[in-house]
């Protein structure tokens, strides 16, 4: 995973590099909500939807095993009779979903507390 960046002072450097082991931490969690924003995407739309939307390169190296997990935990599923193999949510992607967005507020505070004690 590559982000197109200017020349980046040491502190930004690592404030980037903390972003992106973030990212790749919530990879799921954001393939999922836009997922639920399209109803179906491929590897390549997916990839595409991270460069243009944050500036982010993401490799199919990085995706394909993502999607694969994603799919053996329940929730994504390939839709069948496709010429490109495109992925859409199940019911359990979108209720672990549900339950992310509802506990946005909980997981923010706990980082907080993390970095602030």
């Amino acid at each position: 995973m590559e982000c197109k960046k200017k020349k980046l002072t040491p502190e930004h450097g690592l404030v980037f590099e903390e972003k992106m082991r973030f990212l790749k931490a919530c990879l799921d969690a954001a393939i999922m909500a836009e997922m639920s924003r399209r109803n179906a995407m491929s590897a390549p739309d997916i990839i595409a939807f991270f460069e243009k939307s944050y500036n982010i390169r993401i490799s199919p190296g990085t995706i394909y095993p993502v999607l694969y997990g994603m799919e053996k935990r329940g929730h994504i599923r390939i839709l069948p009779y496709r010429m490109k193999r495109f992925y859409a949510l199940t019911d359990s992607g979108r209720k672990l979903l549900e339950n992310l967005q509802q506990s946005m507020n909980e997981m923010q505070s706990f980082i907080l507390g993390l970095i602030n004690k």
